[in-house]
């Protein structure tokens, strides 16, 4: 069977400016195991980690993140607590540092945000994904990249994230990273295959229905590729090599200037060039070009307030 995969590239040109808009974590508590207790023990007689167990579970359902430090600097020093409840101490307290985050985020505190993420004991993908809003909202693309990279990451990591997030909100960090990286201009981190549940993916598996943006930079107006889309379609070339894929579809697209007639021919130009460049990086699959020009633009990332330039750029 043919592994299938279709692309999308944009022109992308370096600018500056936007906010964020609201997180798209969904924090789930998961508050550690209860202790296991003899039936002959009583309450009284518990002893070491045992004892503080119930007020760790009240803190958490509290999402008393004082308390928690207090407990937690406790829990440090009784030599029976197993490291893993106090990794799930620790994983709940950045999941509870991560909302509040969040939510002072979104009131545009972004100083406060910070002091909150400072506060979670451990990375988890919340915490990434809030990190990444913060350098959004500072236009620094790249690094947001990285940070919704990382949230990705850490949601495949089964001992990091021991409950699972839905497919929606995976679905909107992977859109958060693409998002990013178009504004970044640059393929930051892996290529990932898009619309596919994270815990199924494999190495070998390739079936892309809808297309992967790629931020493929072209000198404005033209279809000569600037150095950064040199770099992305390098990246490009090695991901489908490795996948070993018999049919690539590339689609180019232009910002909303000029005419019809004149943004479908670039974006057919376009398309073209990417398929001569991944010709000379030896990639020998069949490639499919076509051009949308101005047709089909993408839809508009969650961050808010971004200017025309940036829109175009997408």
């Amino acid at each position: 069977m043919k592994n299938n995969l279709t692309y999308f590239f944009v022109m992308v040109f370096w600018v500056s400016g936007c906010a964020t808009d609201s997180p798209i974590d969904k924090i789930v508590f998961s508050p550690p195991a209860p202790a296991t207790m003899m039936s002959t023990q009583s309450h009284r007689s518990r002893t070491g980690c045992t004892a503080h167990r119930s007020q760790v579970s009240q803190a958490i359902q509290n999402r008393d993140l004082d308390r928690l430090e207090n407990l937690l600097a406790t829990l440090n020093r009784q030599s029976d607590c197993p490291n893993s409840y106090l990794d799930d101490v620790k994983r709940s307290m950045a999941q509870i540092a991560a909302a509040e985050a969040g939510n002072v985020l979104q009131k545009g505190e972004v100083a406060e945000a910070k002091k909150w993420l400072k506060r979670a004991p451990m990375k988890v993908w919340n915490t990434q994904v809030v990190r990444g809003d913060i350098a959004a909202h500072h236009k620094q693309w790249r690094n947001a990249a990285q940070y919704f990279n990382q949230a990705i990451d850490l949601i495949n990591d089964p001992q990091t994230t021991t409950v699972k997030p839905t497919q929606a909100e995976i679905d909107n960090v992977f859109q958060s990273a693409l998002d990013a990286q178009l504004l970044a201009g640059e393929v930051v981190g892996p290529i990932r295959k898009r619309r596919t549940p994270i815990h199924l993916m494999t190495t070998r598996s390739v079936n892309i229905k809808i297309g992967y943006p790629m931020p493929i930079q072209f000198n404005f107006g033209g279809n000569v590729l600037s150095p950064e889309g040199e770099k992305s379609t390098q990246k490009l070339a090695d991901y489908i090599k490795k996948q070993r894929a018999t049919y690539v579809t590339l689609t180019g697209h232009t910002d909303t200037k000029g005419t019809h007639r004149a943004n479908d021919k670039i974006s057919k130009q376009r398309s073209e060039t990417v398929k001569s460049h991944l010709r000379k990086l030896g990639v020998n699959a069949k490639i499919h070009t076509d051009g949308k020009g101005k047709r089909k633009p993408l839809p508009l990332p969650r961050w808010k307030n971004l200017t025309k330039a940036e829109i175009d750029q997408r």
